[in-house]
Parts: structure tokens; sequence; C-alpha cells
């Protein structure tokens, strides 16, 4: 009976085949009768119900009606299955199937499992290990199944366990294939929508947006309900396929996310689309699991799935907001960069340059806040603090390289740039801490990034009066910020030599005793996504970045800089190549212009002339010019 009813709905369903798939653009008629045979399968599965409800009762029991029409079922479909597929079942090739037939194929297996499980649940307990899944499964007579008069239950079981792994194993076959296919398309897709045009808008309270959220999750909702409507309630093919679907999203978003960030005000649309698209995403994630019946620990993988994805978007949220300290300091390297600590700023009454940074960042702060959802604008005002404190301290450093001797501070008068300096800052912090009251976490950025500040402005102080204190103390504050050891070196060398240049080399031996320690002081230091960090608020980089531009000799070993990724650059600061670090002393003698500069290893340079430092009216650059002379 149940063979006859099946070969009718392979030919019912071959006529009535349609001609488009509604999932992936597939035609039916490359694959008609497979599609037919799965449409006939699902016919006999569905009418199980109708057996045990309405036929099993009119037979006796020994008859075990139900299980007979389970097993005829299994053998029926299982065989037509498996000579579609080819191979008995233990290969699939998924280029032979559209992508909608490989998801009804996995839909009818786990359906038919499930009735399997229903009447005997021990037989589905499918392990690696199984020796009835890479079995050739062999057709089952009736006969087979009957004992004289009654029907064998043991038979019909141990047939039901071989047709329920060999079956599994095909779903696993099929699921892969559709994931793999699922993979290469959202791929596809993706980067369809990434580098399509998005509309722009600005809401009425002035909020900027694009449409990349709507358009993003727009098809990545209509993929994963097409999904969804083909597959079982409790099918956990949904979870996998939301697994790769949310995980190539989250892989687009990291490659994508820098080319939304071109100017400030697509910083602030930016930061607002990855916010939205969190709640876009929560949306859909709650959708899918209100129309399915999914086990605890499958929803649980479907939240982890989304948690996953929305942390990215949030991170990115951050990152944008906090990206927009880049075009307001690229306007003021422009405006007042050449300006900062040169002679007019020292004699000069005042605090000039203080307050048009002050003044830049209030005019920007004016279109930031209606630009910007008001969490994103406190990140802002986070990167802003960093930003404003390392074009500070990246100025200070940049004068260290520019003027002074062997033995003249880089300053007129010590005193009165350190009282400048003091002005600068407390003024700039004065603006900061205006803000929080509306921002009242700002209070912690601002205690943290000017206690760096306050740590450089001792380092000055100590090295104006080396009499007045134990400089060493401020070693590990710096090492804190600064997190590298050789960077931190050259740091706390160079603002040394902004005062006191002639006492540069004797610092860093005094650095050399303690290095040992500081070294361990970040040991523990948290691990962070790079991805999600950004590189110009690192003060780390932006000393590597300084210290690349200099020119000045620095009485410090080569293999620091080396270390720090700045090759042979040894004593003479940015430009010195490795083979002159390392030439011979009778190949580059030294003379009266170089101010003696001896090999970086000479543990007997002279302590007086700073090991080599250029000469004030020399400055570095008869140096470079006697190289290319070399």
């Amino acid at each position: 009976k149940a063979n006859l009813q099946f070969t009718s709905g392979i030919q019912k369903a071959i006529a009535e085949a349609g001609e488009e798939d509604e999932y992936g653009g597939l035609v039916d008629h490359k694959t008609p009768k497979f599609n037919a045979i799965l449409k006939a399968a699902n016919t006999l599965t569905r009418q199980i119900e109708l057996v045990k409800k309405n036929l099993s009762p009119c037979f006796p029991p020994f008859w075990s009606v139900e299980t007979l029409w389970l097993t005829c079922v299994a053998a029926v479909c299982s065989k037509h299955i498996l000579t579609e597929i080819g191979n008995d079942g233990l290969s699939l090739d998924a280029s032979n199937f559209p992508t909608q037939l490989l998801l009804d194929l996995v839909a009818w297996i786990e359906s038919f499992r499930e009735q399997v499980r229903q009447q005997f649940p021990e037989i589905v307990k499918i392990t690696k290990d199984d020796d009835h899944m890479f079995q050739r499964l062999e057709n089952i007579e009736m006969k087979e199944l009957m004992k004289g008069k009654e029907f064998d239950n043991e038979t019909a079981k141990s047939h039901l366990g071989r047709v329920t792994n060999v079956l599994w194993n095909v779903k696993k076959l099929a699921q892969q294939s559709f994931l793999n296919w699922t993979e290469e398309k959202v791929d596809e897709w993706l980067s369809n929508v990434y580098v399509a045009e998005h509309q722009h808008a600005q809401t009425n309270e002035g909020l900027l947006t694009t449409s990349l959220p709507e358009d993003l999750f727009g098809l990545a909702g209509v993929q994963m309900r097409t999904i969804q409507s083909r597959l079982t309630k409790k099918s956990s093919v949904l979870v996998d396929a939301v697994g790769v679907v949310f995980n190539k999203m989250k892989q687009k978003q990291r490659e994508m996310r820098d080319t939304r960030l071109g100017d400030l005000e697509e910083c602030c649309a930016a930061a607002n689309d990855f916010l939205r698209m969190v709640d876009q995403c929560e949306a859909i994630v709650d959708e899918l699991l209100e129309k399915s019946d999914l086990t605890e620990e499958s929803e649980d993988y479907l939240r982890l799935f989304s948690d996953d994805l929305c942390q990215c978007y949030t991170s990115d949220a951050v990152f944008a907001a906090q990206r927009i300290h880049k075009f307001i300091f690229e306007e003021l390297e422009n405006d007042i960069g050449h300006k900062m600590f040169e002679d007019e700023w020292e004699l000069q009454p005042g605090n000039d340059l203080a307050l048009t940074i002050v003044r830049t960042l209030e005019d920007w702060m004016e279109d930031v806040e209606v630009f910007m959802e008001e969490p994103m604008v406190r990140k802002a005002v986070d990167g802003l603090v960093k930003a404003t404190v390392n074009f500070y301290l990246k100025h200070l450093i940049r004068k260290s390289g520019k003027k002074g001797g062997r033995k003249e501070s880089c300053f007129e008068n010590n005193k009165n740039a350190m009282s400048r300096i003091k002005g600068d800052v407390d003024k700039i912090r004065v603006y900061f801490e205006g803000l929080v009251p509306q921002f009242p976490a700002l209070r912690r950025v601002i205690l943290q990034e000017f206690k760096t500040i306050s740590t450089v402005f001792g380092i000055l102080w100590y090295a104006d009066d080396p009499e007045a204190g134990e400089i060493e103390i401020l070693f590990p504050d710096v090492q804190k910020t600064v997190k590298d050891i050789n960077i931190t070196k050259i740091f706390v060398g160079d603002l040394y030599h902004l005062v006191n240049p002639d006492g540069e080399k004797h610092m860093y031996e005094v650095f050399a005793e303690h290095e040992e320690s500081l070294k361990h002081l970040h040991i523990h230091e948290e691990i962070v996504d790079k991805h999600f960090e950004d590189p110009d608020l690192r003060l780390s980089n932006i000393i590597i970045a300084t210290v690349k531009q200099s020119t000045r000799r620095r009485p410090i070993p080569g293999d620091t800089l080396k270390n720090m990724g700045l090759g042979g650059m040894g004593w003479f600061g940015g430009g010195r190549k490795e083979k002159e670090e390392t030439a011979e002393p009778e190949q580059t003698p030294a003379s009266e212009d170089d101010g003696g500069a001896a090999d970086a290893g000479d543990e007997n340079a002279d302590d007086t002339d700073g090991a080599g430092a250029a000469d004030e009216n020399n400055d570095g650059a008869g140096n470079e010019e006697k190289t290319d002379g070399e």
C-alpha cells in the first residue's frame, strides 16, 4: 500500500512541479524526480499520524500496524532517496541538486527521524562509532517482518535503526552542502550591499544616518526566513545557517568598516548606523525564535551567534564615534601645528594656542551633539580627551628633535616654558571638566589621560633640577601608559633632552638600572582586539611616528630603536642606515663637526658632548649631509 501511494505521489508531484525555486532562484525541472520523491515522502510521513489515530485501532494489537506502516515508509522512501543520491548515501554531489531540495531533504529526514523517535526512542541514539552508519542499506521484504502470523517488532526496530542512521548521514551531507552554499552566497551579497550607494538622511532631531542597516538586514532577513520556512520548527539546521550568516556578516563588517569613515559626518552616520544594526539583529533573532520550537541548547547557540555579531557592531559604533578626532586634529595640525612650542609660544603672554584647541573642540562638538546618538557622543568625547593629550605630547617631543645642542635647553627659559605648559594644560582640562555634568563617566577618562601629562611635567621638572628628587619614581607611570619598555625609554629620554640635553645620557643609565622591573608592569594587560582599537589614540604609536621624523642623535644603544621597528638608527635618530651604525671607525672618522660621534657600542664615548649629539648650529642637518657624502 505504501509503495503504491509513493509511486502515485511521485507521478503527481512531477506533473505539478513548479518552475521557480523560491530560494536561490533555481528551477525544479532540473531534478523533477527527486523533488517529486521528497513530496511523496512527506505525504507518507504525514499519514503516520492518520494511521495512529484512525487505522491502528481497527486491528488487533499484535499486528503492530503503526510500526508496520513506519517500517514500510522507511523502506520505500529510503530506497528511492538513496537511488537518486547514489553511492548508498555515503556521499552527496551538491552540484546535482538545487539548494531548495537540499533543505527539503534535510527537513524530511528530520521529520522522519522524529516519528521514529516517538515510536522507538532507544533506536535514535546515533553515535560516531555506530557500525550501521556506513553499512550498505539492504532492502527488506514483508515476509522478513513476520513471525508466522505475528509482526516481528525486533526485526522492524533493527531495520528502522539502520535506515535512520543511513538517512541521518545523508542529512549531514546535505546540511553541510547547504551551509557551504550559504556561506558563498552570503559573502557575495554582503559585498554588493556594502559597496552599493546608500541613501543618506538626517532625522528631525538632526541625527545623520544611511540606509545600510535596512539594506543589510532586509536581505539577511529574507534569507533566514526562507531557510526557516523550509525546515521543521525543531531543526537545529536553522541555528547552523544563522551562525554561518552572522559570522559572514561579522567578517564583512570588520573588512568594510573603515570605508565608511571618510570624514566627520560619515563617522557620525556610521556610529548611528552600527547601533541600529544591533537593534535589527536582535529583532530578527527574536522573530526566528518566536516561530521555532528549538531546544534550550539550540536557543543558547543562536543567542551566542547574535551576541557576537552585536558586540562587533557596538564596538565598531564606538570606534566610529571616536574616529572624529582624526578630522578635528587634522584641522588643528594645519592651523597651529607649526606654532606649537616655538619661541613665540614661549615668550608671548597668555595661552593662545591652548585656547585655539579649546575653541576648535567647542565648535565641532556643537555639530557632533546634533549628528550623533547621545551614548556615542560620550564615547566621542572620551576619544577627544585622549587625542588632545596625544596631540600636545606629540608636539612637545617633536620639539626635542628640532632644536637644542649638546648642552643647551630646547627652550629659551625652562621655567617660563614649564609655566606655559602648565597654563595650556589647565585651560584644556577646564574645558573637558566642563562636560562632566553632561557625561559623568568622563571624569575617569580625564583623570587617567591628564595623569600622563602630569607625569610628563614631573619628568621635565626633575630634568631641569636633577637635585630636586629621583626621576625614577616616574618611570612606572610612563611604562604603564606606553606599555613598551623601548618606547618608554625613548619617550623619557626625549623629554629629558628638552630641558637638560647634557644630562640625557646619565638619565638613560639610571633608566637601565630599573629596566628589568619596568618590563613586568604590563604583563597582565588585558588582550584587546586591535580591530576595535584606534591606533591613532595610542600614545606609543604617536611616539614612534615622531621618532621616525626626528634627525637628532640619541645617546642610546642602537638595539633600542631596532626593537621599536625603526631599523639601525642607533644613536643617530631618523634616517641613518644600519651599515653606518656598524661602520669601522677608520671608515667614518669622527670630526669636530659631528661632535666626535662614536659607534653605538662604544662605552668610552665622551659624556660631555652627549655621546655624539649634534651641536646646536649643526642640528643634525650637517650629519645627514655627511652621510650622503659617505
